[in-house]
């Protein structure tokens, strides 16, 4: 007799999700710090985990130190508690999940992406481009990535700051 609402697949994934979390909690080289490419894996992981669920984001940044205050115009705004050079940017509606650094370009960021993505279970393939020619990355279930510049106005490459966007398709 089943008493749960979730199937067998949906607890296995919840529970790999928060064991994965709790797992790099426990290292100090993700703890929060200054550190803006530790910034980065900690903002790429929440992102790509918490999926359209930009609450979970948020408390989930907070267990790195992470700050942030009631949306405000449909964004949420996380900023690390130490430092000042990355940022998140979360859709109240779920849609996307964006970090930023203000000073690592988009070599350093791709480098960490590919670092991070397996500590949320996600693997990364060749990119695709999107409608400007950015990198795109395909995480699978609705989910995607482009890598560009940092900025109001970003271009697809950047030495001096950068973003990774994900994306989340509608909810059927």
């Amino acid at each position: 007799m089943k008493i749960s609402r979730w199937n067998d697949s949906q607890i296995s994934a919840r529970m790999i999700r928060a064991f994965l979390l709790l797992t790099l909690l426990a290292f100090p080289a993700f703890a929060q710090d200054a550190d803006p490419q530790s910034q980065l894996v900690e903002g790429y992981i929440v992102c790509a985990m918490a999926g359209r669920t930009p609450d979970m984001a948020a408390a989930n940044l907070g267990l790195y130190g992470w700050t942030h205050e009631p949306a405000e115009d449909g964004m949420i705004i996380a900023l690390p508690g130490a430092g000042e050079a990355s940022f998140v940017l979360m859709a109240e509606d779920g849609s996307f999940c964006h970090v930023e650094s203000l000073i690592l370009g988009t070599d350093k960021a791709l480098e960490t992406f590919a670092l991070a993505m397996p500590g949320a279970g996600l693997t990364i393939a060749d990119p695709g481009t999107d409608a400007m020619g950015c990198a795109l990355y395909d995480l699978g279930s609705g989910m995607t990535a482009t890598l560009t510049s940092g900025g109001n106005d970003p271009t697809c490459t950047s030495p001096s700051d950068s973003a990774i966007r994900f994306d989340f398709a509608p909810a059927p």
